[in-house]
């Protein structure tokens, strides 16, 4: 069944796509290496642009290519169009007039990869130490959808997060995204996303070879290996998901 783009999301996804364009020319610009990822990566490759009921966008970086974006938004100057924000773990670039919490203005969240250890404890102790993490920053996470045993975790890790200040709970987090970094591994992770991602394994080759590819009017960095990273976040991801599941995150 055709999905029918209310003028209020497509008003919304070219705005985004203004944004895109401007971004993309400045990190091309500072040769910083990107590419699309989760749902507007698989809105490229499987409708050459936004899926239809997609309302942000989202980009994938290396760890080194991380650093870089962090720097050349640090230097930028004080009156400069966009700016990077952090909002939990993750980083967003906004407009610099927006809110970096008001997820109903224009984002481009940012996601990095780093090692998956090839140690099974190592790997473990990373994992548990990323989802700790996570439930110390969260500020008002949505309880209900859990089950019990999760809410008690998710209750005693906020309660643990009280005692330290945001700054030092996320240099931990970002310190913890990176064990294993120190040791070539054959699979990567994406500890900076969503709590139900951080255990999918990705390979290791996965940001070194980046093309082109079709996105509404424009050509964006895309991955080749696109399908090892739809099919650890998506499975089947050329077939579209039940009607009542369409629907937009943020708007």
């Amino acid at each position: 069944m055709e999905y029918k783009v209310s003028e209020e999301l497509r008003s919304r996804q070219l705005v985004l796509l203004d944004m895109l364009k401007e971004v993309d020319a400045l990190l091309t610009e500072n040769g910083i290496r990107y590419s699309l990822c989760a749902g507007t990566l698989l809105g490229a490759v499987r409708h050459d642009g936004f899926i239809p009921w997609d309302d942000d966008i989202d980009i994938m970086v290396d760890r080194e290519n991380y650093g870089k974006i962090i720097e050349l938004f640090e230097g930028q100057p004080a009156d400069s169009k966009f700016t990077l924000n952090r909002v939990l773990w993750i980083y967003r670039i906004q407009e610099r007039t927006n809110s970096a919490n008001d997820l109903s203005v224009p984002t481009i969240d940012i996601f990095v990869f780093d090692n998956c250890p090839d140690s099974a404890f190592v790997r473990k102790y990373k994992l548990f130490l990323m989802r700790m993490l996570q439930g110390m920053l969260k500020t008002d996470p949505n309880a209900r959808k859990h089950s019990f045993f999760h809410r008690v975790c998710l209750g005693g890790t906020r309660l643990l997060g009280k005692l330290f200040t945001y700054n030092f709970k996320f240099r931990w987090y970002d310190k913890a995204a990176r064990i294993g970094n120190k040791k070539d591994s054959n699979y990567l992770g994406s500890y900076f996303s969503p709590y139900k991602n951080l255990p999918l394994q990705y390979s290791k080759t996965l940001m070194r070879d980046i093309e082109r590819h079709a996105f509404e009017d424009s050509m964006m960095p895309i991955v080749k290996e696109y399908d090892n990273y739809l099919s650890a976040q998506y499975g089947n991801y050329m077939q579209l998901p039940k009607e009542e599941d369409r629907v937009s995150t943020h708007m």
